[in-house]
């Protein structure tokens, strides 16, 4: 039977626990993942394949006969549900325990007969699934899934639940879920597009990469030691690329390890969304060279890693070593005063130093000049305005 996929977003986690007469208590987890695929739950069996929870189902005294309900609710404007729905609820009817049970999501299955507890006793289990939402409902739910390979947004909950023999709740754990757009990502700056090439010129071997994307969740933070946005940038080489894409797949300069693929830039605690490019560990990116560049998000999920990329950029490094005075201005001006000055449409667009200058009024030299340079670099001297004149 084919399961099909939900993706829903972690949100919040709520748990509760309610004690009313006997002394019954679930103490465990939902196992907390930025996306949920259901291909994980079969809505027809309630069987799993993928972990979503485990509990340990506990009471002061035993024999006890209790009700165990399993429930993915539904709540999505988009998908004309206003209010929550049930989407599946597993119920498992157990007659008689003697001693504490882990209840497993992957083991609440109507191809299931029965259970064992801590002691490795078969305890035997009446598994029912039922279903409330309405089939045409169901079917627009996989349809927007399948165009869109995700769920559309709302608010979901997982609830497991137990009940006593005359219906009265024992206790029961909830997780509450708000799904959003999670994959979005895309970059800002250096660069653009490659047909924008003239447009994306920059004035620095040393530029921060910039991009936009949700952020992470603290919960998924604490759960995905593997996860954060991964870099590559690699030149552009006229002569042996025809696109963007042969570009970014070939020879790297960051990572420099080409095994790598690519670099971590920064880890989902950090949270962060740029990165400057760096000064040791990688191919130094030359003046009057072609690069493009691109970001992975990686993110769990209960199938495991799932990786993002972003569009690819492309940028030129604008080569102003050929005038040293220009080449000063490079070390002292900031790279967005650079931009502002010399892009095109820019005061100084086409304009070249003439070699004549003068500091503080005087007319200098580029030992001077030079001397300037080096207090910017050991941060004895700082830029305070410019000016165009």
């Amino acid at each position: 039977m084919t399961k099909k996929g939900i993706a829903l977003t972690f949100c919040i986690l709520l748990v509760k626990s309610l004690l009313f007469g006997q002394s019954v208590t679930l103490d465990g987890t939902f196992y907390r993942f930025i996306t949920y695929y259901v291909s994980s739950v079969d809505i027809n069996t309630g069987s799993s394949d993928v972990q979503l929870f485990r509990y340990r189902l506990a009471s002061d005294s035993y024999p006890i006969s209790v009700t165990v309900e399993f429930e993915i609710t539904i709540q999505s404007a988009a998908l004309g549900i206003p209010d929550p729905t049930t989407l599946i609820e597993v119920a498992a009817d157990i007659p008689e325990m003697t001693a504490h049970i882990d209840l497993d999501n992957r083991d609440l299955s109507t191809e299931n007969l029965v259970l064992y507890d801590v002691e490795g006793n078969e305890v035997e289990v009446d598994i029912d699934v039922e279903k409330s939402l309405e089939m045409e409902d169901l079917d627009d739910l996989f349809s927007v899934i399948v165009q869109t390979g995700r769920l559309p947004e709302g608010v979901y909950a997982f609830r497991l639940s137990v009940f006593s023999e005359d219906g009265g709740l024992l206790a029961t754990v909830e997780q509450i879920l708000n799904v959003t757009p999670s994959r979005t990502l895309q970059l800002t700056s250096p660069g653009g597009g490659f047909e924008e090439l003239a447009e994306n010129e920059i004035y620095t071997t040393y530029p921060v990469f910039q991009w936009e994307s949700e952020m992470f969740s603290a919960p998924h933070i604490r759960n995905c030691p593997e996860c954060g946005f991964f870099l590559r940038v690699a030149e552009f080489v006229f002569e042996e690329h025809a696109t963007v894409e042969d570009a970014i797949e070939d020879v790297t300069a960051l990572p420099l390890d080409q095994a790598m693929g690519w670099q971590l830039v920064s880890e989902a605690s950090g949270n962060q969304l740029s990165f400057m490019y760096p000064t040791a560990g990688v191919v130094d990116l030359m003046a009057g060279s072609i690069y493009v560049w691109q970001i992975q998000k990686r993110i769990s999920t209960t199938e495991g890693i799932e990786r993002i990329n972003s569009p690819i950029y492309a940028f030129m490094i604008k080569d102003m070593t050929v005038n040293p005075i220009m080449q000063a201005l490079q070390e002292i001006l900031p790279e967005e005063i650079l931009q502002a000055y010399f892009t095109p449409g820019g005061p100084l667009t086409g304009y070249q130093a003439s070699g004549t200058f003068t500091l503080d009024g005087t007319e200098s030299d580029m030992s001077t000049l030079n001397a300037l340079v080096e207090e910017f670099r050991q941060g004895t001297a700082s830029l305070i305005s410019t000016e165009v004149r």
